[in-house]
């Protein structure tokens, strides 16, 4: 049979034949994301709001933004395009979809987006806000680690998610035995633990090494801020690892990151985890995508 136009007057005509080909795997599903990409198929937008004042999988301190390169790449390959909202060039629109990150506090356009993620990414110490209006929120979903508050309809699970890091070849000379790195705050909250955390750090005044920011100068065992928190737990024997505070389901990065580092906890104040490093890591950008998906 010839087809006229194209010059193939003997025979089927092979650039036509490509295209139905192509179509027919469209429809079954078997075709490659990047053949679909190379055709113009638009992707579905997922719009970013990271925590106020940061910029979304820019370099962090401790390579904080690794979790979210993880998240970044799985939706990707999952067929998302993410866009933070500070690379916005235009409006959002009503059909995209959305993650919060603890964006609560600045305009953040909660009511346009039909179907989001909000994804909480602190203690109620910290945001009470959140936590004291947890199911008035127009979320589609509601990832949070406090496993209590969990009813897996709207709200569900989501360990606090953390770095992994690469234990070098050769490790650093051991300069103490008993060292504590957390920043000194405080709050009004009644299961806050700062607290117990600057009552600690007294008692055991000389055998421990405080790090981070706010400590007092007068303070005889405090040894400043650090820039590489994994870095300093190496140097160490033994840590003291105390939360923010006591949440089922909460553990964070204070606790994974000395034992990442062979620095054991003699103490640690808080929740002990259920589940591994990697599914606080690999695994807590997997469920993120999993969700998005439930909402698409």
């Amino acid at each position: 049979m010839a087809y006229a136009g194209c010059g193939c007057w003997r025979g089927p005509c092979p650039m036509f034949e490509g295209w139905v080909g192509i179509w027919r795997s469209i429809q079954r599903g078997f075709i490659a994301r990047w053949d679909i990409l190379s055709m113009g198929v638009i992707m579905q937008r997922v719009i970013i709001y990271p925590e106020p004042g940061e910029t979304w999988c820019a370099p962090m301190i401790n390579q904080w933004e690794q979790p979210g390169l993880i998240l970044r790449d799985k939706l990707i390959a999952a067929g998302y395009e993410p866009i933070p909202d500070h690379d916005l060039k235009e409006k959002p629109r009503p059909n995209d979809l959305a993650i919060y990150f603890d964006s609560l506090l600045r305009p953040s356009n909660v009511f346009l987006h039909k179907r989001s993620l909000y994804i909480s990414l602190e203690p109620p110490c910290v945001n009470p806000r959140f936590y004291d209006r947890i199911r008035d929120f127009p979320f589609s979903r509601v990832l949070t680690f406090h496993r209590e508050l969990c009813d897996n309809k709207r709200i569900f699970y989501s360990p606090f998610p953390v770095t992994k890091y690469e234990m070098p070849k050769q490790r650093p000379p051991i300069v103490g035995d008993i060292c504590a790195i957390t920043a000194n705050k405080k709050s009004d909250h009644p299961n806050e633990m700062y607290t117990v955390r600057r009552e600690v750090y007294r008692a055991l005044g000389s055998y421990i090494d405080v790090y981070g920011k706010g400590w007092p100068d007068t303070m005889s065992n405090y040894k400043g801020p650090v820039d590489n928190i994994f870095d300093t737990f190496l140097r160490y024997k033994y840590c003291i690892v105390i939360e923010n505070q006591y949440v089922f389901g909460y553990t964070s990065e204070k606790y994974f990151t000395p034992i990442q580092a062979g620095c054991e906890p003699l103490i640690h104040i808080g929740w002990k985890p259920d589940y591994t490093l990697d599914d606080a890591n690999e695994g807590w950008a997997s469920g993120i995508v999993k969700h998005l998906q439930a909402i698409s």
